[in-house]
This record gives C-alpha cells, structure tokens and sequence, in this order.
C-alpha cells in the first residue's frame, strides 16, 4: 500500500500521464497510459488484462470489451477493487486489480482521462 501510495504521489505531480509501449493488438492506434492484470468482478468473470488508453477503458480476458471514456459517469475505489459506473450498461463494471498500488494508479488516471 505504501509504495502504491508513492507512485500515486509521483503521478500526481507529473504534469503528463505516462505513455507505455504496447504491441497489442487491441490498442491500435490509441496511446497506453497503463497496463495492468485484473479480475472482473462478477461471477465467474474471469482474469485478464486492462489497458487505459487515450480513448478508452479496454479490458482483454476470455473476449475484448471496450468503453469508450465518455460513457463513463463514475468511478469508486473499494481496496483493490475498481467500481466504474458505465451510461447503458446495465450493471457496473466491477475490476479488481492485484494491488492497492494499481488500484489507486488506475483510479487517478481514469479520473485524469475522463476528466471526472
């Protein structure tokens, strides 16, 4: 949680967000921001990876699903566990990440990007 909570600090006070290579093909064109193993929360969903992109939440286990940023409406930390908020969709999407640090990273980058 401590070292989470530092590389929260550093982020915070850099003035872009961080651009990561990747060579998924699930990306394309869009620029990483970060990259991360998560678990969706829901029964049985199943572990894979989530890519914060300059245009969307990506998320790549058993099959792609991707939201676009402006669909989003909110976003609440819970531990590890991110609770995103989603305009037409009927449930949250519930992702719990491996590590307080990533959960705290991600959260703050999403707000940064969806400007929330």
């Amino acid at each position: 949680m401590l070292e989470g909570l530092r590389e929260l600090a550093a982020l915070a006070n850099a003035a872009a967000l961080p651009m990561l290579a990747t060579q998924h093909r699930a990306i394309g064109q869009d620029t990483c921001h970060f990259i991360a193993p998560v678990s969706l929360g829901v029964e049985g969903g199943g572990a894979g990876k989530i890519f914060l992109t300059s245009a969307r939440i990506v998320f790549v286990g058993g099959r792609l699903r991707s939201w676009p940023w402006h669909r989003l409406r909110r976003i609440t930390r819970a531990g590890r566990d991110l609770i995103i908020v989603i305009a037409g969709e009927a449930d949250d999407l519930v992702l719990q990440c491996n590590t307080f640090g990533e959960a705290l990273i991600a959260e703050h980058i999403i707000g940064r990007i969806a400007k929330m």
